[in-house]
Parts: structure tokens; sequence; C-alpha cells
């Protein structure tokens, strides 16, 4: 068996694989407040939506 652990984003790019993924989700106009409220996945999962998604620009 053969375990991986990627701590500081050298075997895969997470900030591309998280906006190739919030583009096809929500669209292009809502990936910078996406990527910004992300933190590069340092924000706890409940925060982001929760504190940001109401205040979004737009």
């Amino acid at each position: 068996m053969l375990l991986l652990i990627d701590l500081d984003n050298t075997l895969i790019d997470r900030r591309a694989a998280f906006k190739g993924w919030a583009e096809s989700r929500f669209g292009q106009s809502e990936v910078p407040w996406l990527v910004e409220a992300d933190r590069d996945g340092h924000e706890s999962r409940p925060r982001v939506p929760s504190g940001r998604y109401r205040g979004r620009p737009g």
C-alpha cells in the first residue's frame, strides 16, 4: 500500500484544481471570491459558504 500526502502542494496544484472545479460548478464570475474565501484550503469548510456567500460581490 502506498499513501501520498501532499502537505505543501508539491504533488498536485490544489489551487488550479479548485479553480477548475469552481468554474465548472459556478461559472467564471464566481471563481475569484471562491478562491479568496477558500484561502488555499486553510479556511474551515463551514465558514466558506456561511460567511462569505451571503456577502459576495454581485
